[in-house]
């Protein structure tokens, strides 16, 4: 096979529409991916896919996890005059959306938009968000295949910008998915132990793909590769682009009890990577902003030793997200040294 580069893949990745419980595009591509690389793929009823690269057996078995499915909404009524309105999968602020345009199944459309001069000098998001898809009735609607349930992406073209910046929708978690991928690509060598690599489902709505697969091909410890929203404080950011892939040390919203805690091996051993691949990393305690398939990770399968690796991205969860692709290149050779020193990692945790 040819061997497309890492922002070739990101792009191919990011036009796939795959929001929570409708990943099924995203799947079958990321099982034809592995296919061709000469590894077996095994998609699940759920729609994880998960693939084994067997060791040498003298390691302790290392699943890497990122999440297939992309933030969004799903079309909740049709109106007699062809309008559509929706409700958001996953964390979007309401206030991002108007004017923006998505794709409802195929079909492309606009979130309606007050008019600039009757908003008022405050503007503002109308209180009831609809979508238009050029219909004039309900049954044009029908007649173009949309119906109630009908999958809601953001319509945003994958672009670079600058030397090493790439804007676009979904780059959470399809940079995640691509940077699996190449890094089979890089590897030359047996691991000592197994290597699991886990494409989840529902990581934006209920990490319920991140349990199940644990559950299914327990592994001794997790490494959940995502992204992770630049932060600021003071104007100075405390996450930046460019910088590195971040080492999330802690994350969760304490109000809803979900979380959790990197293992301290899995962050010495990450920590050593950095330091042999000669990579950039920031690190960062985020307790009570959001959570990840990190919770159900630690959670599932009696509990599992796990760790962040992930890329920082401007405008999460936006139509226009905005990634630096230095960063996830050094995630790739940081794993890379991860795999090769497998048998180094120590799960104790006295």
């Amino acid at each position: 096979m040819v061997r497309k580069s890492l922002t070739e893949t990101l792009k191919c990745f990011c036009s796939l529409p795959g929001i929570s419980g409708q990943e099924q595009m995203v799947a079958k591509v990321i099982a034809q991916e592995l296919t061709e690389r000469g590894i077996r793929a095994e998609v699940d009823r759920m729609g994880n896919v998960s693939a084994v690269i067997r060791g040498r057996g003298n390691a302790p078995s290392v699943m890497l996890m990122a999440h297939m499915d992309e933030v969004g909404a799903i079309v909740s009524e049709i109106c007699d005059n062809g309008l559509l309105l929706f409700k958001t999968v996953g964390c979007v602020d309401p206030g991002s959306l108007p004017a923006v345009r998505v794709n409802v199944n195929g079909i492309p459309g606009a979130v309606g938009a007050p008019p600039a001069h009757m908003a008022g000098s405050a503007g503002g998001a109308p209180s009831r968000l609809y979508i238009d898809v050029g219909a004039e009735s309900r049954g044009e609607v029908d007649a173009m295949g949309i119906s109630i349930g009908s999958m809601v992406t953001f319509d945003t073209p994958f672009t670079r910008f600058g030397r090493h910046r790439v804007c676009g929708h979904a780059l959470d978690d399809r940079v995640g998915c691509a940077m699996l991928l190449h890094l089979l690509d890089q590897l030359d060598f047996q691991p000592d132990g197994d290597l699991i690599l886990g494409f989840s489902v529902r990581e934006e709505t209920t990490m319920a793909g991140a349990g199940m697969l644990v559950d299914r091909c327990r592994p001794d410890c997790v490494v959940a590769v995502d992204t992770v929203p630049m932060r600021m404080s003071g104007g100075t950011p405390l996450i930046d682009l460019g910088k590195g892939p971040v080492f999330q040390l802690a994350e969760g919203v304490m109000s809803a009890y979900v979380g959790s805690f990197v293992h301290s091996g899995v962050k010495q051993a990450l920590l050593q990577a950095a330091a042999e691949a000669d990579a950039s990393y920031q690190l960062c305690a985020e307790v009570g902003d959001w959570t990840t398939d990190g919770d159900a990770i630690s959670r599932a399968n009696g509990g599992t030793p796990g760790a962040y690796l992930s890329i920082p991205r401007r405008s999460a969860h936006c139509a226009s997200e905005v990634m630096d692709l230095r960063d996830p290149q050094n995630g790739i050779r940081i794993l890379y040294f991860l795999i090769k020193n497998m048998k180094e990692i120590n799960l104790n945790f006295i």
